[in-house]
């Protein structure tokens, strides 16, 4: 399908500053019964001299409603990409739909041998990627990165970028990232506040009241109480059922991409 795009005036323009939302009904008389339909999404046809490549817009397919958020107009196409994983371990099985459906959209990858490895923990460098994914954040290329132990080889570099540029991370005191740290609860709670920020999304949280339901609020350190707040108010990150919030707690793959599907839905609707 091809998607033009045009102002108020009702003229064409190549491309907009930030993505828009669009929404427009597709035929869903040959689909399979049984489908999942949440796989189904719009991607971006992109040639470059004779080769064409397949670009994933942040989108979802509801009803025979396409749901999408695009800031060029184009060649597009709507398909289904059935991503599977290995068989998650007990304990972790709450995630597999998630990481499945976002596997699909090229949002979370696995591992070389094919597998997402779900108990593994995640790193700060691959969870500011899934967020990166997720928002299809691009860097300007106008800035470098500044932290002492970040490698310009290093696969996450572009994202790392783009992150910096967005204000979704800002590194450490001493200069450094930490990109291999494993990430914790707090850590991920503060990046993904500031994603709800840069989104539109984050809107309002009585930061007091929203803590108060943990029974170790007191273990938070002050500075990470309004993020912490926001990300649970949204629905993004909870508590666990004995009432705390375990902000030291080390997060692995699982958790993260049940707190990516939240942020989609938040996103695509």
């Amino acid at each position: 399908m091809n998607l033009d795009i045009e102002n108020a005036a009702g003229e064409k323009v190549p491309m907009l500053k930030e993505r828009e939302k669009v929404v427009f009904k597709a035929d869903t008389s040959k689909l399979a019964q049984g489908l999942n339909q949440e796989k189904i999404s719009l991607w971006q046809v992109v040639k470059t001299g004779n080769t064409v490549t397949l670009e994933y817009v942040p989108s979802r397919f509801v009803n025979g409603e396409v749901i999408a958020k695009v800031y060029e107009g184009g060649q597009y196409i709507l398909a289904l990409n059935d991503k599977k994983f290995e068989t998650p371990a007990a304990g972790n099985g709450y995630a597999r739909v998630s990481v499945e459906i976002l596997g699909s959209k090229c949002i979370v990858k696995g591992r070389p041998d094919g597998n997402y490895d779900y108990a593994a923990d995640i790193t700060r460098a691959e969870y500011m990627t899934l967020l990166v994914r997720l928002l299809e954040l691009k860097s300007s290329g106008t800035k470098n990165l500044s932290f002492s132990d970040i490698s310009t080889k290093a696969w996450y570099t572009q994202d790392l970028l783009a992150a910096v540029e967005h204000g979704l991370i800002t590194g450490y005191h001493d200069g450094t990232a930490k990109p291999n740290q494993k990430i914790t609860r707090k850590e991920m709670a503060i990046i993904s506040a500031r994603a709800l920020k840069l989104a539109g999304l984050a809107g309002e949280a009585d930061v007091d009241v929203i803590l108060s339901a943990f029974t170790d609020a007191d273990k938070i350190d002050i500075w990470a109480r309004g993020d912490i707040a926001l990300a649970t108010n949204n629905g993004l990150i909870q508590g666990y059922p004995d009432g705390t919030f375990r902000p030291e707690e080390k997060a692995n793959r699982a958790q993260a991409a049940v707190i990516m599907k939240r942020f989609f839905d938040l996103f695509i609707k």
